[in-house]
């Protein structure tokens, strides 16, 4: 097989299943020119390829010059469900992707119980509002419910497709973004003393 035939196979396994476990694309990992022919291939259909050290999955998404608020609809989340998913994204990710903190391990370690999230999370969230929520978005692997617990952890489309300007623009301009959050970037691009 050659590797525009390789190449060709792989996209078209990544655009049909968005993410893919690294262990079944073993080849792009270990190929430089594979993996050029791939990011090319995505690249002229107004694709990316994602990856994260430490994040067992490749993925795909839109390139930046098309994202625009309207990508998230495309996920079937109302802003409710955006406001949550960006809590999660900046407790349990953001803070290895921008902070000082080391990429973990184990990309699902860390971890917030279900009563803590209801606590921090502006609003009226009733539990069943927010396992409906939480179910949801694990379903699309954003999040993992951890087994045994009460608890969620990042998924990998939580630490792969996020562009979180697009989804902080979304937000505010759908009112679903709350001054707590804002505050918390604020805070966090603040040079620390």
């Amino acid at each position: 097989m050659s590797i525009g035939e390789q190449a060709a196979g792989i996209c078209a396994d990544l655009i049909r299943r968005r993410l893919v476990p690294r262990n079944e694309l073993v080849e792009l990992g270990d190929d430089a020119l594979l993996r050029e022919e791939v990011s090319q291939r995505l690249s002229a259909v107004g694709l990316v390829l994602l990856e994260r050290p430490g994040v067992p999955y490749f993925g795909v998404a839109l390139n930046a010059a098309y994202r625009d608020s309207e990508q998230f609809a495309d996920y079937g989340l109302d802003s409710r469900a955006l406001g949550l998913l960006l809590h999660l994204w900046l407790r349990l990710v953001a803070k290895f992707i921008y902070g000082e903190q080391p990429m973990p391990e184990d990309y699902t370690q860390e971890t917030v119980a279900l009563d803590t999230l209801a606590a921090e999370l502006p609003g009226e969230w009733k539990p069943s509002t927010l396992e409906r929520y939480i179910t949801r978005l694990a379903k699309r692997d954003w999040i993992i419910k951890v087994r045994g617990a009460e608890a969620v952890s990042a998924g990998p489309m939580l630490w792969l497709a996020i562009h979180h300007d697009t989804l902080l623009q979304y937000l505010r301009e759908k009112k679903g973004i709350v001054k707590a959050v804002e505050r918390y970037l604020r805070e966090e691009r603040e040079p620390k003393e």
